[in-house]
């Protein structure tokens, strides 16, 4: 065949379009199921709804992204940015979720003295 393309170059070029399309959709939700399995200090009681909460918000996304949804066309990247972060950071799922922000990590200092009195080191950590 001159001039033209070879059938097997348009059906490569077909699957490469809908692979790029079908991996732009599941990115989100391996991303979130990534940040899911990892050990944030996220308080446990909370964590499940914040999973769920995030998962679904990537549900409907993807499905809005199917049908061709203006607001996942144009903000779509953005809005899976945040669902997964519903589900990584305990701060962003509670704000989600309706619920109080965490509480804070208070850190004690104690100053280790010398017998003379000078300041032999400083020792800090989580109270």
């Amino acid at each position: 065949m001159s001039g033209g393309t070879l059938p097997a170059e348009g059906a490569v070029k077909q699957i490469e379009a809908r692979l790029m399309s079908d991996l732009g959709l599941i990115a989100p939700w391996l991303a979130a199921l990534d940040g899911a399995g990892r050990d944030t200090g996220t308080d446990p009681a909370i964590a499940r709804s914040m999973l769920d909460a995030g998962l679904e918000g990537i549900e409907d996304l993807t499905a809005d992204r199917l049908t061709g949804g203006a607001l996942a066309e144009r903000q779509g990247p953005a809005l899976a940015r945040y669902f997964v972060r519903v589900v990584e950071d305990e701060a962003t799922g509670r704000a989600h979720l309706g619920l109080p922000p965490p509480k804070p990590v208070i850190c004690v200092s104690a100053w280790n003295r010398d017998p003379l009195g000078g300041v032999i080191g400083v020792q800090s950590g989580p109270l």
